[in-house]
């Protein structure tokens, strides 16, 4: 690779360095808020079937009481069971109601967030980057190598490839490569 090719890679990796920042960061985040969406969904599911259980046993206690005020002639302890299950009742309506602003006021936006802004794969920022700077630099060595070619047959060494010879073989990899620093700089400065 030449002296001046080298130093035009070198200023668009100037601009690379903060793409590869700003993409591990997103990744970071986005595999943060999936492990809170996980441990949500768990606190979730488990609260509903704890609910769930509360209601059955408030049933049950409820069916207790009723039996012991009427065939064991226990109004007392008949009574307690009916207001335990009361109390049970109410308890889980409110875990229920917990249970519901918790899929509403967290789960839902954050699942929403994740869907949109934060969705896609890994690496999506500086993926196109890459293959722009590797099909760049594969054009380039290719270049040079004929080049180096055509003078060794002609009986000629040469050490160094001009950017003038290569320009224009190389232009379509160039604004491609450009391209494409242009979209990270632009996401980075809006989302940054």
């Amino acid at each position: 690779m030449t002296a001046s090719s080298h130093h035009y890679l070198s200023q668009e990796f100037y601009f690379w360095k903060p793409a590869v920042f700003h993409d591990n960061t997103l990744d970071f985040d986005r595999d943060g808020l999936n492990k809170m969406k996980k441990a949500i969904k768990s606190i979730f599911n488990s609260g509903n079937t704890h609910v769930d259980n509360e209601v059955f046993l408030s049933r049950a206690l409820d069916r207790l009481g009723v039996n012991a005020m009427t065939k064991d002639l226990e109004p007392d302890i008949g009574a307690a069971f009916i207001k335990f299950s009361i109390v049970t009742k109410e308890l889980s309506a409110l875990m229920k109601t917990l249970m519901q602003n918790l899929n509403n006021i967290i789960m839902f936006p954050l699942d929403n967030l994740l869907k949109g802004d934060l969705r896609g794969v890994k690496g999506d920022l500086k993926r196109p980057f890459d293959k722009a700077w590797r099909d760049y630099e594969t054009k380039m060595s290719k270049i040079e190598k004929e080049k180096k070619q055509q003078a060794k047959e002609a009986g000629l060494i040469r050490t160094e490839i001009s950017p003038a010879e290569v320009a224009e073989e190389m232009e379509k990899e160039r604004k491609m490569f450009q391209l494409q620093m242009c979209e990270v700089q632009l996401h980075i400065t809006v989302t940054g």
